[in-house]
């Protein structure tokens, strides 16, 4: 999933440098991509689904992959429907993924299995990052999907091998009791992770592009991407820390607070220091935040755990199909992404506010 879906972000310049890309168009094929989440979230909450996860979940992964070679076809009308097709497919394997990780660690008590679980988004991040340069230096910008392709197959054999699945044996009535208690701090975090969905796809989608445009930023811009896969990587296992010590809505707020500040890093500083801070605040919150928000949701939700985390990516997609609509909109008005950027902070800043009343609200006993 981070190859399939985050590696738009630094093929970007290369599409629009070699393959003819507006930026109108780059916009397009991003809400293209996000609206398939969207599809793929709102399908993935089927009942009839909740005994097929793992055959979906592989059958799903292998759609990515094959979507992501065809990108290589100089289409645009077929860049947006294989950009669909990568969300829907993406979406169905995170929700059911996430689904059955989480039901299993919590039936054998191993909480930091969430935190191991979304580390895997930042490996591909990584790996992206790591793969087109080479990629393209030997077949241009299609030689980078292909790339791109072939390092996502090499990783199928363990995901086919290692995953398992096992009918939901758990159901104590004095965690249901509990759960329901505080159900409706849910609808806090549903706001908070829909302004997530519309802050942090911003940059996710657009920082090497918007680097590669500022003259002290773009010698930096590719290493600044690989950067924030390298700060994902551990950063989930150290918000799941931090969200069993704090508490996971309180742990949210801090790291929505985190990434907002970030956002702004390039703009008020538009330097190399500013573009590393920019990189480590984006890759060290938002898989973090996405451990935090699904691990806190299939708690208030025990008994519906696919349920929950759908509902949860849906209102996500929903802003992530927002952001790059608003962003080129403002982009293309104003001659620069600095209004998208302040737009995304702003976003981030009122969804960490949501959470800590969310919090104070669970804790005093009214959320």
């Amino acid at each position: 999933m981070g190859i399939g879906r985050f590696a738009y972000t630094p093929m970007l310049p290369l599409m629009h440098a070699h393959a003819g890309l507006s930026a109108g168009m780059a916009g397009v094929l991003a809400s293209s991509n996000l609206a398939g989440y969207l599809a793929g979230v709102l399908l993935a909450m089927a009942p009839a689904l909740r005994g097929r996860r793992l055959a979906t979940v592989r059958g799903s992964i292998a759609a990515v992959i094959l979507a992501t070679a065809a990108m290589a076809i100089p289409s645009l009308p077929l860049w947006i429907v294989l950009r669909f097709v990568t969300g829907v497919a993406s979406r169905f394997a995170f929700v059911l993924c996430s689904s059955l990780v989480l039901d299993r660690a919590a039936r054998e008590g191993k909480p930091a299995w969430a935190g191991w679980l979304y580390a895997g988004v930042g490996i591909g991040i990584v790996l992206s990052a790591a793969a087109i340069p080479p990629s393209a230096a030997s077949g241009g910008w299609q030689g980078g999907w292909l790339g791109l392709a072939l390092v996502s197959a090499a990783l199928v054999g363990a995901t086919i091998l290692a995953l398992r699945d096992e009918p939901a044996a758990w159901r104590q009535p004095e965690r249901l009791a509990a759960a329901g208690r505080d159900r409706r701090l849910f609808w806090w975090l549903f706001a908070a992770y829909g302004g997530e969905g519309l802050g942090y796809i911003i940059p996710a989608t657009f920082m090497v592009a918007m680097f590669v445009r500022v003259p002290t930023l773009a010698p930096v811009a590719n290493v600044a991407w690989a950067l924030v896969g390298c700060v994902a990587i551990p950063s989930t296992l150290v918000w799941n820390r931090l969200g069993l010590r704090l508490g996971a809505a309180t742990a949210l707020g801090v790291a929505l607070a985190v990434q907002a500040a970030g956002t702004l890093a390039p703009i008020v500083a538009p330097n190399a220091y500013g573009a590393t801070l920019a990189a480590i605040s984006l890759g060290g919150t938002f898989m973090g935040i996405t451990t935090l928000a699904n691990a806190l949701g299939r708690e208030l939700y025990p008994e519906r755990s696919h349920v929950a985390i759908g509902r949860l990516a849906t209102i996500f997609g929903a802003g992530q199909i927002a952001g790059p609509l608003v962003a080129t909109s403002l982009t293309l008005h104003t001659g620069t992404y600095d209004a998208a950027i302040v737009a995304a902070a702003c976003a981030l800043f009122l969804s960490s506010a949501l959470m800590f009343v969310g919090a104070r609200g669970r804790s005093t006993g009214v959320a």
